[in-house]
């Protein structure tokens, strides 16, 4: 990145978790947020943000389901939620320098967040993972209590790669929905 961005509602960070880094994944800790600092493969947490790239990515929550049938007793207009979904794609920078290694966490030796990010989203398979955005702080910050989060369940797919001319090569992962959702959810310890 030549510029940092400056503006907090832009600065992002984005990871990816499987589900035992959780103790209780509806009341995730800091402490297991920031379980990996170094980003190791064999971690359970990994910071990705730095392999994404911000236009071909969307973390969205989408429409709720509704039931809007009514008995005879209930008011008009009212529909609880049924369900609740979101949309999680993520595109991820191809790296010049290739993991030759898997057994290496050296950068000399070719690791880095782009090849990490691909070794993690480039099959199709991955369950019982947590996709993870928060809004506000530096990309490498650790989560501190008070930081809002929004974690979705998600699966990996096939990922499909992005060619364009004069761009570097990027693949684009659009996850596989699953059902647990925790919507900006504040860090409580």
């Amino acid at each position: 990145m030549a510029l940092e961005r400056l503006q907090d509602d832009e600065v992002y960070r984005f990871y990816l978790a499987h589900r035992l880094a959780f103790a209780d994944w509806t009341a995730p800790t800091t402490a297991e947020l920031n379980a990996n600092p170094t980003n190791a493969p064999d971690g359970l947490i990994w910071n990705l943000t730095c392999a994404l790239n911000t236009d071909g990515c969307t973390f969205d929550l989408d429409d709720s389901e509704r039931d809007e049938s009514l008995t005879f007793c209930q008011t008009s207009g009212d529909s609880s939620a049924l369900s609740y979904s979101a949309t999680v794609v993520w595109e991820f920078e191809e790296s010049k320098a290739r993991w030759d290694d898997a057994t290496s966490v050296l950068a000399a030796d070719g690791f880095n967040t782009a090849t990490l990010a691909k070794s993690l989203l480039m099959w199709r398979g991955l369950n019982d993972v947590f996709a993870i955005m928060s809004v506000g702080k530096a990309h490498d910050a650790a989560f501190a209590v008070g930081d809002r989060i929004k974690m979705v369940e998600v699966a990996t797919d096939w990922a499909v790669p992005v060619l364009e001319t004069g761009a570097n090569i990027r693949w684009s992962q659009t996850f596989a929905k699953r059902s647990d959702i925790l919507w900006g959810y504040e860090l409580a310890t």
